[in-house]
């Protein structure tokens, strides 16, 4: 089975320009690496098919998941057949690696953070409890373990105001994005 990247995935751009890859629902690496780390509940499985019918992708399956949230408490075995037919009327195949799936949700961390749309504490909260510690601390991602440590990237020590870490932590994310050693694995 190709990894996520391989199969076309990957959704990274930088700085508004368009990936040439195929897109994929918002949140959909946040999906999948939950649905791997099994820590997906109803309520991000009924929030993502929502978001996906907003971003215009419209199945049978999405629509029964999103159309839980109306009327009773839904659970997630009764989502998890929906899900999973979903992700194949997507063309998305649950049985990639963990480690392209993990990495790949990295990804979409650093992006976001890199751009300014999420905060340095939760992104590094976020990449270090999802990817960094199930994926047992690779050499090439230990420059996230330093930062959500509250040091450098490199691993120096250091006493960082918050808003140093934000820009420690965005710099890193953006250098992180474009060095090919990130999606080594």
């Amino acid at each position: 089975m190709p990894s996520l990247a391989e199969a076309g995935y990957c959704t990274v751009s930088l700085d508004g320009m368009k990936s040439n890859r195929r897109e994929l629902p918002p949140k959909t690496d946040k999906l999948l690496a939950y649905l791997l780390l099994d820590r997906l509940n109803v309520e991000q499985v009924v929030d993502w098919a929502v978001g996906s019918l907003e971003a215009g992708f419209d199945t049978e399956a999405i629509g029964m998941l999103a159309s839980m949230s109306l009327g009773h408490e839904p659970n997630l075995y009764e989502a998890k057949p929906y899900l999973s037919t979903a992700l194949q009327e997507l063309d998305i195949f649950e049985e990639h690696d963990r480690e392209s799936v993990l990495r790949t949700y990295a990804n979409s961390i650093a992006n976001q953070l890199a751009a300014g749309l999420v905060s340095a504490t939760s992104s590094l909260d976020e990449i270090h409890s999802a990817v960094v510690v199930p994926l047992n601390h690779p050499a090439d991602l230990m420059g996230w373990c330093y930062l959500w440590e509250g040091n450098f990237a490199d691993g120096s020590f250091a006493e960082m105001s918050e808003d140093e870490t934000e820009r420690e932590a965005r710099a890193f994310a953006a250098k992180w994005l474009v060095g090919p050693e990130h999606n080594a694995g």
